[in-house]
């Protein structure tokens, strides 16, 4: 004898309440809801929310930069997907979303001035920015201690916006990473673990702000990330564990910039030792 197992639904629902001595109360509602189907190790999930920020106090009053005219965001946002297990060996979440935020905070570029304009940009309110997108997160794990994971998203983004450059700049269409960690126990003595992860990031071409107060293309990138940590499980009269770490960024020295006037740094190696107490 044989019986289906139910199909059930997990919902939860909340509200934010923000209060702002210049910008008054907002009230955010929010909820999500995912339903497993027993057997097919598939879960489909779904959310809605609303958000309010209120401009900071750089935002609105830094030196050179800051504008005391702007006015708060107001956004809401749902999406959906679902996750979908193979046994324990492999995972897989994709999931659509959109986004829509009124009077988005921005930096606008600005003609350089030592006086009204000395970092090229003023903060200002965006009309309105639409976005949409996917992401999909596949993970997987060939044999015991080692794991593959990643993710892919892309977006589409309008805007309506008063000026031209009046909108958001550091959003790439296209963004990837992905991670490669290896653990193993049991090395040296029964308690020790050793733990190795490679690190991969893909940032799409986007427009940004030049140092001449413009707004261009900016390239893609891509970047590598090792760390390796060693714990030999050693405890202590107040020590309850250590690790050893040690870090290498930009692995393969590659010459990028996230931002314009700002080189990132180049291959760099960093090693110490954490105490857990």
């Amino acid at each position: 004898q044989t019986c289906a197992l139910p199909i059930y639904l997990i919902g939860t629902a909340g509200f934010r309440v923000d209060g702002n001595s210049q910008f008054g109360r907002e009230v955010s509602p929010a909820w999500s809801v995912a339903i497993p189907i027993p057997l097919s190790g598939l879960t489909l999930r779904g959310s809605y929310s609303e958000g309010f920020r209120a401009p900071s106090v750089n935002e609105l009053y830094y030196p050179g930069f800051g504008n005391p005219q702007l006015v708060p965001e107001i956004s809401s946002e749902w999406d959906g997907g679902f996750t979908k297990t193979f046994g324990e060996g492999a995972e897989i979440t994709a999931n659509y979303f959109s986004r829509r935020v009124h009077d988005l905070i921005v930096a606008v570029p600005c003609s350089f001035n030592a006086d009204s304009c000395p970092d090229g940009a003023l903060a200002g309110n965006a009309g309105r920015v639409d976005t949409q997108g996917i992401e999909v997160i596949p993970s997987v794990h060939p044999i015991r201690g080692l794991a593959l994971s990643g993710s892919f998203t892309y977006l589409d983004e309008t805007h309506v916006s008063v000026t031209p450059t009046t909108r958001p700049t550091r959003v790439p269409k296209y963004s990837a990473a992905a991670l490669v960690e290896y653990t193993r126990a049991e090395i040296f003595r029964g308690s020790d673990r050793f733990t190795t992860t490679l690190a991969y990031t893909f940032v799409g071409d986007r427009d940004d702000i030049t140092t001449a107060g413009g707004i261009t293309s900016h390239d893609a990138y891509n970047l590598f990330n090792f760390s390796a940590t060693y714990s030999p499980g050693i405890r202590w009269r107040v020590v309850r564990d250590e690790a050893m770490i040690a870090r290498v960024q930009n692995l393969f020295d590659r010459n990028y910039s996230e931002s314009f006037g700002f080189r990132s740094p180049p291959v760099n190696f960093m090693a110490g030792l954490k105490l857990y107490f």
